[in-house]
């Protein structure tokens, strides 16, 4: 009875311990590259996440994962690699447009736009996308302006900048809460 107790014992604490212990599948990265839907907004309009980092504060950018699971996930980096590569390049032409995205709270609408800076003053800024499109946008409360990975006061724009907008749709003007200065690449 004593040896069917200790082994019942062992088998179950082997069980827990490779179960609840074990590494995870997903890579750290990839479970949180955008905190919040604009950032989402951006990265799914070809935006790199490397330029959304510095936007979101609940981003790590420094995160490693365990060395034990670093082959798998070494292997599942370089497959997605290989097939963000192919969305990148797909969505890199996109000027302007709606992202749905999904919250705790239900579905968001968010605007999204990427062009030249024509004019800015206190409260907005007006985008003209390379299709002709221009667009006028009012500076949100909780505004984030992106620069070189660094955030910026929106005082710091100037017209001629590359940039790419999002923010919620809500009305008829839209709501600017996050703009990027993309890295040149």
């Amino acid at each position: 009875m004593r040896k069917l107790s200790l082994t019942v014992a062992l088998g179950l604490t082997a069980l827990l311990g490779l179960t609840a212990c074990g590494p995870s599948d997903m890579p750290a990265a990839a479970t949180g590259l955008v905190a919040s839907v604009e950032a989402e907004a951006l990265a799914a309009m070809g935006v790199a996440p490397v330029d959304l980092v510095a936007a979101e504060t609940d981003l790590d950018a420094t995160a490693s994962p365990a060395p034990a699971a670093q082959d798998k996930i070494d292997n599942r980096l370089q497959n997605w690699r290989k097939r963000h590569a192919l969305r990148v390049a797909l969505r890199r032409d996109v000027q302007h447009g709606e992202a749905v995205v999904e919250t705790k709270k239900g579905p968001v609408t968010v605007l999204v736009q990427r062009g030249v800076v024509t004019a800015v003053d206190g409260g907005s800024i007006t985008v003209k996308s390379a299709d002709g499109y221009t667009q006028t946008w009012h500076y949100g409360e909780k505004l984030r302006v992106v620069e070189k990975r660094a955030t910026i006061q929106a005082t710091e724009l100037k017209a001629g900048a590359q940039v790419a907008l999002a923010g919620p749709k809500e009305g008829d003007v839209p709501t600017a809460r996050l703009i990027v200065i993309p890295l040149a690449r």
